[in-house]
This record gives structure tokens, C-alpha cells and sequence, in this order.
């Protein structure tokens, strides 16, 4: 395999759009994909730890990254493309932006214009737009 596209998921109609782009770039250039879902720390949610064991905060976690997982497996169980999947915890745009540094192959990040987040911008996500204006690498935002 050649390079790697980052496609963070979330479960949302732009997220799923963003990985049908990208299953089709993926397969022109030859490159694979590496599906991403960010699940939050609850570090800085108060009295979260003091009623929540770290445990169960990880089953939770890895249970919700799951359920994004295979809400896209419908449309990567077909492709000839290679798709890995990585949970990642912490807040979005850091950790998409980080594992862009980290994988020395990355060809870019193909993303949704906007995701499942509380707040919903008209334009752009917020994520998207951190992300868009502060890699290092290419980013195509699909709307």
C-alpha cells in the first residue's frame, strides 16, 4: 500500500459522505484509508471520575467508536481499498491534526463539512475548521 488518507467519522450524513470521497480517491491513487473516531476524555468534566470507574469510562468509549465503526462498514465492506480503523481520545481537531504529524505516509485528511457536535455552524464545523486551517498536510472538506 502506498499512502494513507485520515477520514475522521463520527456516525454523521457528512462523515459517511467523506469516506464515500475518499473510498474513490483511495482507489485511483492506490492509497488506504485510516478511519478515525475521536471519543471525548472527560477530564474536565466535574465528578465525572468520582462516580464513573476508568474502566467503564474505556468500555463506553470503545463501545461508541464501535457503533461509528460500523455505521461505515456498509460502505467499506465492498472496496478493494485497505481501511484501518483507530479510536482516539481527547478532543477532535488535536488529535486529527496530531496522528496527521504521526503517520509518515499521510496523504491527507478527507473530512465532513460539519459533524454530529451541539453547536452547528451554517458554513463550516468547527472541527473541520480547525483542522483546515491548521495541518500540515492537505485537507479536502466535503460538504
Amino acid at each position: 500500500m502506498g499512502k494513507t488518507f485520515i477520514v475522521p467519522v463520527d456516525g454523521s450524513e457528512h462523515s459517511i459522505k467523506a469516506l464515500k470521497y475518499a473510498l474513490s480517491i483511495a482507489e485511483e491513487t492506490k492509497s488506504g484509508i485510516l478511519l478515525v473516531n475521536v471519543q471525548p476524555s472527560y477530564q474536565n468534566v466535574h465528578y465525572v471520575k468520582r462516580f464513573i470507574k476508568e474502566n467503564q469510562l474505556a468500555e463506553y468509549r470503545e463501545m461508541m467508536a464501535n457503533e461509528v465503526f460500523e455505521k461505515m462498514d456498509p460502505y467499506i465492506k465492498d472496496t478493494e481499498v485497505n481501511v484501518d480503523k483507530k479510536m482516539l481520545i481527547g478532543l477532535p481537531e488535536k488529535e486529527i491534526l496530531k496522528l496527521a504529524e504521526e503517520i509518515t505516509d499521510c496523504h491527507g485528511i478527507i473530512m465532513g463539512s460539519r459533524g454530529m457536535g451541539m453547536m452547528k455552524s451554517k458554513v463550516l464545523g468547527s472541527v473541520s475548521y480547525s483542522v483546515l486551517h491548521e495541518a500540515t498536510c492537505p485537507v479536502t472538506v466535503v460538504p
